[in-house]
């Protein structure tokens, strides 16, 4: 069940590449991706590869959002600490813990 929900959520990512894009991409994975991906996860058991493959599919989609880094007119992508930082801590790991909590 959580892979399906996981590849709906891959799914849905790669059609809303523009959108993500745009301004309100944050709101966008806030909003409607997050719960898209953790829908019941409550009952979901974790393993530490399913908290990574969350983790990974959230940062893809971050670098999406945020886009490239210019450093001396050099682009480049975001690395795993700049993702978190923009986030400030606020993962989709942590977000599907908190909910069990409710």
């Amino acid at each position: 069940m959580r892979f399906l929900i996981f590849l709906i959520g891959c799914r849905k990512f790669n059609i809303l590449n523009v959108l993500l894009h745009s301004n309100i991409g944050e709101t966008y994975l806030i909003y409607v991706i997050r719960p898209l991906v953790t829908y019941s996860s409550e009952t979901w058991t974790l393993t530490a590869k399913d908290e990574n493959n969350l983790r990974i599919f959230e940062r893809q989609i971050l670098r999406k959002i945020f886009g490239l880094v210019n450093t001396g007119n050099i682009w480049r992508i975001r690395n795993n600490m700049e993702t978190d930082k923009l986030i400030e801590g606020a993962d989709i790991v942590r977000f599907i813990k908190a909910q069990r909590i409710k």
